[in-house]
């Protein structure tokens, strides 16, 4: 097991210092909009250290969540110009 696979937030750290983002697609969309996770998550610090990851949940059209990830990763970051 690699080191960041034991320590998944030290690697999203790694990310921003690189000036890298993830982009996960694909997502199952109930873990997008469940209240009750987010309230978990946002409560344990979770969603403050996941904000840089850009989520695209699953829709019913293969690969659509992926090309909108694609397309994302096109736009620059909201806290960067370029």
């Amino acid at each position: 097991m690699t080191a960041w696979a034991r320590r998944p937030y030290a690697f999203l750290r790694d990310l921003d210092r690189a000036g890298a983002r993830l982009y996960l697609s694909g997502v199952d969309p109930d873990l997008v909009v469940d209240p009750d996770l987010v309230e978990r998550w946002s409560a344990d610090g979770t969603l403050q250290r996941l904000s840089g990851v850009h989520i695209e949940p699953a829709t019913q059209i293969l690969g659509e969540s992926t090309h909108a990830a694609v397309v994302a990763s096109q736009e620059p970051p909201a806290d960067r110009t370029e």
